[in-house]
């Protein structure tokens, strides 16, 4: 039985590689830094997307100056955390930036601004 199996791997090699990447594949899964790290990104994502939905309510007149500045604060403060643990040495330094919402930039958050009275 073992030996029919070895035959049969010796002469596809194919075979081989698809049990190598099946096994790259589960790890990958189930590696919990990786997890975190896809946590993380998504989360960035999300508050990216939140802030930009608040801007568009303010700019549209469906939010006042007050309740942005009263809900934005939150938004930065959950974003510069989430970007803090993406950095922090236990994940043995920096992790991708490559999903990095460049929005945070444009729109100065996290620095100091007199946009829109943010700040």
């Amino acid at each position: 039985m073992v030996g029919k199996e070895l035959v049969r791997l010796l002469q596809d090699p194919s075979v081989i590689q698809e049990e190598l990447n099946r096994g790259l594949e589960a790890t990958r899964k189930t590696d919990p830094l990786k997890q975190r790290e896809e946590l993380l990104e998504r989360e960035q994502a999300r508050l990216a997307k939140n802030m930009d939905r608040l801007l568009n309510a303010y700019q549209e007149g469906l939010v006042s100056l007050e309740q942005l500045r009263g809900r934005m604060p939150e938004l930065r403060k959950q974003q510069q955390a989430a970007q803090g643990e993406r950095q922090s040495p236990r994940t043995g330094g920096s992790l991708p930036r490559d999903s990095e919402d460049p929005r945070s930039r444009q729109y100065g958050f996290g620095v100091k601004t007199n946009r829109v009275g943010l700040g």
